[in-house]
């Protein structure tokens, strides 16, 4: 009987146990996973924070190489409006600009945002952002859309609110430049 009794409390007591190699690889994935989040948050205040509101002026490292392009064609060709209207046979005329924020739904752009959710894809994540501006008292939600390159670098924004004639960043972009 004492060995019976003794046999079912080892047998529960093993049966309890977690195998520690499924623990290892749980505890790397929820840390991977969490890099990953602060990785992207990150590059996301930081890009935030900075001065998006001229092309030239953007950090380069914080976007893909293909937004990056994009965003360089665009800089240029609103260079070489300028100059050309500056010595057309009307100077004071306005050159085609891109103007307001074209990594917001809102024209005016945001001032504050929260990480609402992350959609992993691999090599490219999803993050919907809760943007607000206080201003104009304006509060929305807009997807980035990141890829991964050397680190986790915003690739586009899509659009969510606001009704936009055109639905990213990218085909802003692309549109501008398609007009010249």
């Amino acid at each position: 009987m004492k060995w019976s009794i003794i046999t079912v409390w080892m047998i529960m007591f093993l049966s309890s146990c977690n195998n520690p190699e499924t623990k290892k690889t749980e505890t790397h994935e929820e840390g991977y996973e969490t890099q990953q989040m602060t990785d992207i948050s990150n590059t996301l205040t930081a890009f935030i924070k900075s001065d998006t509101r001229a092309l030239d002026k953007i950090d380069k490292d914080l976007i893909s190489e293909d937004l990056a392009g994009l965003i360089s064609k665009a800089a240029a060709m609103e260079k070489i409006d300028a100059i050309r209207v500056a010595n057309s046979n009307e100077p004071t005329n306005k050159p085609r600009l891109i103007e307001g924020d074209i990594f917001s739904s809102l024209y005016e752009g945001a001032e504050h945002f929260s990480v609402e959710d992350i959609k992993n894809l691999d090599d490219k994540a999803i993050v919907t952002v809760r943007f607000s501006n206080t201003t104009f008292n304006e509060k929305w939600d807009d997807e980035i859309v990141f890829v991964k390159q050397e680190k986790w670098v915003i690739d586009d924004v899509i659009f969510k609110s606001y009704d936009p004639a055109l639905p990213t960043t990218k085909a802003i972009l692309q549109d501008f430049i398609s007009k010249n």
